[in-house]
Order: structure tokens, then sequence, then C-alpha cells
């Protein structure tokens, strides 16, 4: 993405939301591919700009959250320390053990990539920057639930987990649904066993939210993932030459594309957004 897709994309959401007089919060998830394959320069380029336009709307106390989801594999400490400056948190793409992440994830010389996550990890853990880890399950680790529960609780520490299943054209790495009910089901015992409220495994403590909401007859869709929601397209997907979609999962079909954010303005695109998903994607299971 360019400099000025990315000062647009700023500029709209500034506009959108000093018009409908919504608190002044913008939520940046920088995804790929691999993120950081873009550079540390383009980055700091990507900051400055961010940094100038906070400047400019510093009277309306304008925030904005980066996030990135990367596979850690080229983290140096570089990059740490610009994460640290610019208090980035981080995702990371973590299957779990040893023996699970290398089965699926290689370099191009075959080896796994698991060694120098975990080393990463531990730099990023050292230097305080907030991580999470995002597990895709596949038909081979569903079957692993304890054993990459307890490597990411008891091992990394770690305090925030997205469970991901590998669902793609229903070939041999997906798991089928009893699979990953299986899964999931293991992953809530074993969670519950310990004291859960300190860790955070997204899927199951929005399941457990909206249970308790639903009793209690409250309702607060966007307090979920738009899976529990009620509605999709809480998140705008922009790619690098400005299309604009309604999730970052249904990039590139055609169908779904909702302009372009050097051609359309947020505000004109917002409530037909949630029409056209809905209409649009009862196909897409």
């Amino acid at each position: 993405m360019d400099a000025s897709t990315f000062e647009n994309i700023l500029q709209n959401y500034i506009n959108f939301i000093e018009s409908n007089k919504q608190e002044l919060i913008l939520n940046i998830v920088w995804h790929g591919g691999e993120p950081l394959v873009a550079g540390l320069d383009y980055y700091k380029k990507m900051m400055e700009i961010e940094n100038r336009y906070s400047e400019l709307n510093k009277d309306a106390n304008i925030k904005i959250f980066n996030y990135l989801q990367t596979n850690a594999t080229l983290i140096d400490n570089e990059w740490i320390n610009f994460f640290k400056d610019n208090k980035f948190s981080l995702g990371i793409s973590l299957d779990g053990p040893k023996y699970i992440h290398n089965k699926y994830r290689k370099f191009i010389d075959d080896n796994g990539t698991f060694d120098v996550i975990i080393e990463n990890i531990r730099k990023l853990q050292e230097e305080h920057v907030p991580i999470g880890i995002l597990s895709v399950i596949t038909k081979f680790s569903s079957n692993f639930p304890e054993d990459i529960f307890n490597f990411f609780v008891d091992k990394l520490k770690i305090k925030l987990i997205d469970f991901i299943p590998c669902f793609y054209n229903n070939d041999e790495l997906s798991p089928s649904s009893d699979d990953l009910s299986r899964f999931l089901i293991k992953i809530f015992d074993l969670w519950y066993s310990i004291n859960f409220s300190c860790i955070n495994i997204i899927t199951l403590s929005d399941i457990i939210d909206k249970t308790i909401n639903w009793h209690y007859n409250i309702e607060q869709p966007d307090k979920y993932i738009c899976e529990f929601s009620g509605n999709c397209g809480r998140n705008l997907a922009i790619l690098s030459n400005g299309d604009i979609y309604p999730c970052e999962c249904l990039v590139n079909v055609g169908s779904l594309k909702l302009g372009n954010i050097n051609q359309n303005k947020i505000r004109n695109i917002r409530e037909p957004r949630r029409k056209i998903f809905l209409y649009e994607v009862k196909g897409y299971g």
C-alpha cells in the first residue's frame, strides 16, 4: 500500500467518525501475507503519516492503535525497538509445540520455522511487547489439544490465544466439524480447570460472554467477534490498491467488493456494506 492510499484511509475514517460524533478511535491491523516483508523503513514512513494525522487532530483526541499479524520469522532487535516505540501489539502465528508447528510451516530449505519463532517470542516478552497467539487447527493438530494448550499456557505463558480452523476446500488439512468440536471441548475443559479468567481464548470467551448476556437479556452485539455478533463486516479489509471488502476472509470475492478508498467515502459504503454482505454471503457458509 502506498502512502497516499494510507493517508486516504486515515482522512476518510477521521471524517466519518467526526461526522457521526463518535469517539475517535481507529484500530489498524497490518496483515498479509507476511506484513514484515514490506520492511522496517516502510513502517517507519507509515508511522510518520499516522503521527502527523494524530497531531493535526489532537484537539479531537484521536487515538490510533496498531496491531500486526506476523509469522515472527523476520523479527530482530530493530523490529522489536520499533514495536516498543510505536506501541504495536502483535499476533504471532504458532500452531503448537515443535512437532505440530513444523509439520506444515517450513522455510524454503524445508526446515521448520519453530525454533526461530520461539526465540523471537522470548525476546518480545523480555521487552514487554504485547503478543497473542493465532493457532491454526488442522486435522492433524486437532488430535492434540492438551499438548497445544499446555505448551501455550504453561511453557510460553501466553495470555491471549485464538484458534482458527484450517478450512480450505475440504482438503486433507481441514478438520471435520467433529474434529474441531472435540478439540474445542477439550480446550475448554483444560481452560476451565485453571484460573481461566487470566487467559483469553477468544472463541471460548465470546461464547461464555454471549451465553451470560443471552441469559440476562443483554444485547451487546459489537462486543463479540463477528461470528457471534449477529452481523458481519464490522472490520473493513482494505487491499494495497485501496479496494474495500467487508472482511479479510472475503477479499477478492468480486461480488463483495464495496468500493475503493481512493474513490469512495467510508460514510457512503458503511450502510450498504452490511446489506450487501448479509445478502450475498449466504452461499459462503
